[in-house]
């Protein structure tokens, strides 16, 4: 199913970025979770694969990191196409 995949290519993506800038900013998945407005569950799950971010994560973290959500709506792009 296209949707689908689609779906998965999204939250793949999006998993990648967060958990890399994470990773870059060397700080735990608590203050992550603080910096995007969301509980530590949530972005673990996020983290995991499990859930995908709500539309309003998604905007903190373009808002936090422009350089980073540039390369990750243009690995989406190119993914999807």
């Amino acid at each position: 199913n296209t949707m689908n995949n689609e779906t998965d290519i999204i939250k793949q993506e999006l998993r990648y970025a967060i958990i890399n800038k994470r990773a870059e900013l060397d700080i735990p998945q608590t203050k992550m979770a603080e910096l995007l407005g969301i509980s530590p569950r949530s972005y673990v799950d996020i983290e995991h694969g499990i859930s995908i971010p709500r539309t309003q994560t998604l905007i903190k973290f373009m808002c936090l990191f422009k350089d980073d959500a540039m390369r990750l709506i243009d690995k989406i792009i190119f993914k999807l196409n």
